[in-house]
């Protein structure tokens, strides 16, 4: 990605575009330019009281009409950005920037050091964007990409003796806790939230390759407690919605398609009031819970800060969250090493870790 630089001169600016390349511009300015600010978002879907991140929305004509305009429009990335380039400069708005196409691919991938994670991020992310499913070029990028059932997965970069108190948060039937048990040598307690574990509990594990049951194995363990609600940001009654075909579909997220959904309530918690409530210092939190993560981790900010715990994040259940996750941790993890690890030939499993 071209380093952005702008004018000192530049006080404030309007963002073309009320989409993920002008979310993650916004956070570029937040974390580099914090003094410039942001006027509003321009996009051809603005309403009437229309905002996009807490900023109001506007039309491209209210912003043509407009009289006193931002020191700078910034105009994220559109299929027709040379047009709306050509447009704006027609109407006398010359103090333009254009973002290339693959800004937010690019400037997220910033965060990671390695070269190949950088590269397997911003290729898988476009990938997806475009809508392709041939990711062949994962089989060539040897980082963090052992198939199918990749035991590494939640665990690459993590420091693994450090930890004593550990969430898993998407649980399931217990199986990613127990492996979290033999993985960390010095943990004191697990926590497994699952607010589906009852339907799940009696699906037959393989750890020992027999017929044994996760359930009566955790009952054993002793350092595995269930925790039978959801976390999100504040404790609250969720409408979860389970998936009858694909159980570990099931989410709190509102779908757009409801067939063989079944909808109940879940009760939900936030990440801090079950630590503050346990007086727990927590260690690591291990995330996988079908697009809430974003609004979990909301929910974790003050144990994230205070704690530092080791994260292992799932970002794969929606594009925005392969920008929003990344840019909330950089926003709230001070002296953090931020991680990228995909465990799967197809679109699912990916992982973004801070550490």
């Amino acid at each position: 990605m071209k380093k952005i630089k702008l004018n000192s001169k530049i006080k404030s600016v309007a963002i073309y575009g009320a989409n993920l390349s002008g979310y993650a511009f916004k956070h570029f300015l937040e974390s580099n330019y914090p003094k410039v600010k942001i006027e509003y978002f321009i996009d051809f879907n603005a309403q009437n009281s229309n905002k996009f991140e807490e900023i109001e929305v506007i039309s491209p004509e209210d912003f043509i009409k407009k009289e006193n305009k931002p020191d700078m429009t910034i105009i994220a990335p559109y299929r027709q950005s040379a047009n709306i380039e050509l447009i704006l400069r027609s109407y006398g708005v010359s103090n333009l920037l254009v973002l290339e196409k693959d800004f937010e691919a690019k400037y997220v991938a910033g965060f990671l050091k390695n070269k190949k994670e950088k590269l397997l991020f911003t290729k898988l992310y476009l990938a997806l964007k475009e809508g392709s499913k041939n990711l062949d070029f994962i089989n060539n990028i040897d980082i963090n990409t052992h198939g199918e059932s990749s035991s590494r997965q939640y665990l690459d970069f993590i420091k693994k003796d450090k930890i004593k108190n550990a969430l898993d948060c998407g649980g399931l039937n217990g199986y990613t806790s127990l492996v979290f048990e033999k993985e960390f040598k010095n943990v004191e307690n697990i926590f497994c939230f699952e607010p589906l574990y009852d339907d799940f509990k009696d699906y037959i594990q393989c750890l020992d390759k027999k017929s044994t049951l996760y359930s009566e194995i955790i009952e054993k363990s002793g350092k595995i407690r269930i925790i039978k609600k959801g976390v999100w940001d504040k404790a609250e009654t969720l409408k979860f919605f389970k998936n009858i075909k694909n159980p570990t579909a099931s989410s709190a997220n509102i779908r757009a398609q409801k067939e063989n959904l079944y909808e109940q309530e879940i009760q939900a918690i936030s990440i801090d009031d079950f630590r503050d409530e346990n007086k727990l210092k927590i260690d690591f939190i291990k995330m996988d819970i079908e697009g809430a993560e974003l609004k979990a981790l909301m929910g974790a900010k003050k144990t994230i800060r205070e704690d530092r715990p080791q994260l292992a994040i799932s970002i794969y259940h929606s594009l925005s969250d392969f920008i929003k996750i990344p840019c909330y941790l950089k926003s709230i993890c001070k002296n953090y090493a931020f991680h990228f690890g995909h465990y799967s030939k197809t679109q699912c499993e990916s992982v973004f870790y801070a550490v």
